[in-house]
């Protein structure tokens, strides 16, 4: 609402409220909150806003004011949170473990000597395999006899495998390849030596393993006839690995 007249004795009785220096040059008023201050009277003011109810002649009201504008209300909501303790255990999680020997591992006299045998007897063959002589703490003639409980073990495990015919292919495929990987040998001499010592085997099925379900496992530690075994007279060397903590 603009481009009004105002009188300069009007003018000067309300010069302090007005923004407007030059009150004798028509010009827009500021805003029209202030436009019906300089009515006459009969105005009424609306409780709890600017608006103002201007009488007329005609015997309505002019409203005019300002709207008071609804304020958005802004929440903040602050987090602080320490990982700390979560960043040290995922480093301590990934990090290896130093830990301090609280004593020297006792070597026994055993493992001495089967560490001089070794230094003594190992040799390295064409292909880059590493040799070895058994080291034996007593003669091997002490063993005795030992093909019938071997040869009883095998009976009993071409039973069950006739029983079963899938471990039966298991096994019949795992037994050329473990003579394949140079693991084993067929012995071709049909005279047997004077000492000699048979080890029994049967095999472990775990239908679980990716790898090999069927493996055989030999066992040295079958006595023979003079309550003897191959393991029995061998020197024991002692552990080359590190404990394992967990």
């Amino acid at each position: 609402m603009g481009g009004l007249d105002f009188l300069p004795g009007i003018g000067s009785q309300c010069r302090t409220d007005c923004r407007e220096q030059r009150y004798e040059v028509k010009a827009f008023t500021d805003s029209a909150e202030y436009f019906y201050e300089f009515y006459k009277p009969g105005q009424t003011s609306l409780q709890y806003t600017n608006l103002r109810l201007q009488n007329r002649v005609l015997t309505v009201y002019v409203v005019s004011g300002s709207l008071l504008a609804k304020r958005e209300t802004e929440i903040h909501c602050g987090l602080i949170t320490d990982n700390s303790e979560l960043e040290k255990t995922l480093k301590e999680f990934w990090e290896i473990e130093n830990i301090e020997r609280e004593y020297e591992i006792s070597v026994t006299k055993e493992a001495e000597i089967c560490e001089e045998h070794f230094l003594k007897s190992y040799s390295r063959t064409e292909t880059g395999k590493f040799m070895v002589k058994m080291s034996f703490k007593e003669d091997p003639s002490c063993l005795g006899e030992s093909r019938k409980k071997s040869e009883k073990c095998l009976n009993s495990l071409w039973n069950r495998l006739r029983r079963e015919p899938k471990l039966c292919e298991l096994y019949k495929n795992f037994m050329p390849e473990y003579l394949n990987m140079c693991h084993m040998e067929e012995v071709i001499e049909y005279k047997e030596p004077d000492v000699n010592y048979y080890i029994p085997h049967h095999f472990v099925f775990r239908p679980e393993s990716s790898s090999t379900s069927l493996r055989v496992k030999y066992i040295a530690s079958a006595l023979t006839s003079f309550v003897k075994s191959l393991n029995c007279i061998q020197f024991k060397g002692g552990t080359i690995q590190d404990d394992l903590l967990i």
